[in-house]
């Protein structure tokens, strides 16, 4: 369908009957017809690139999907890692269902999914969730408008004991995608002493998220490339971007 005005409240519409269907990238989802981020993903309108960098992975890799969503991801890497494995996070109730769902759906029995977000400290943080835009979901201190907030959990994945072992198992390839909370999950990981484990971190760069939290584009590189890690990219004056960070040889 070309691009036009009204283009997404058109394919809400005429995706509103359906309980479910098969994404463009293959794996099965709930329709929640009302939300960008369910029909984008649907649809296939984001995220080739890493669909290949998953692709990629051997099979018995593992994938950490940090900001999971409904979970198009983590249903890709779940197909494609037949000996390994996937750990999502998602904190948002509504819509750890219906990563929940999905998973059921596809059979994806290689998923440990996680009801939470990551992040130096934890404890209990508020969110503010959208109800049509899930993907715009972020940590806050404050209420926002037009957005619901509630407590979610947050964790430091030093409270995690299996992760170092399993992030040892094989090569591994993390993405974080959290609205600007991006550096408080570097840190979880380093704090943790697994940040090294990882091969390969693919991270949404948006100054406007970042500065949420008192950071910024130039903090993310600065904090990977001093522990090793090479941008694929390079520091862009993009809006909103993805970057590939590979750990040294």
């Amino acid at each position: 369908m070309p691009d036009f005005r009204g283009r997404m409240r058109l394919i809400g519409l005429l995706m509103a009957p359906l309980k479910s269907t098969r994404s463009a990238y293959g794996p099965h989802m709930r329709v929640r017809s009302g939300d960008y981020t369910n029909l984008a993903a649907l649809f296939g309108f984001y995220g080739t690139e890493l669909r290949n960098l998953i692709l990629e992975l051997p099979s018995d890799g593992v994938f950490v999907d940090i900001g999971a969503n409904a979970g198009i991801y983590s249903l890709i890497a779940a197909d494609h890692l037949t000996r390994g494995r996937v750990l999502s996070f998602k904190p948002n109730p509504r819509v750890f269902a219906d990563l929940l769902a999905n998973l059921e759906l596809n059979d994806a029995d290689n998923v440990v999914a996680l009801n939470a977000a990551v992040g130096s400290p934890g404890g209990i943080l508020n969110l503010a969730a959208s109800a049509t835009h899930s993907g715009a979901g972020h940590l806050t201190r404050m209420s926002v408008p037009g957005m619901t907030t509630r407590p979610v959990a947050c964790l430091g994945l030093h409270q995690l004991p299996f992760l170092a072992e399993l992030l040892r198992e094989s090569e591994v390839l993390c993405k974080i995608d959290v609205e600007g909370a991006e550096r408080g999950v570097l840190k979880a990981f380093a704090e943790a002493g697994v940040l090294g484990e990882v091969n390969r971190f693919y991270i949404e760069i948006c100054a406007h998220h970042l500065d949420r939290f008192g950071s910024s584009p130039k903090d993310i590189y600065a904090d990977l490339e001093a522990q090793g890690f090479r941008a694929a990219g390079g520091l862009r004056t993009s809006y909103s971007y993805d970057e590939l960070f590979e750990r040294h040889a």
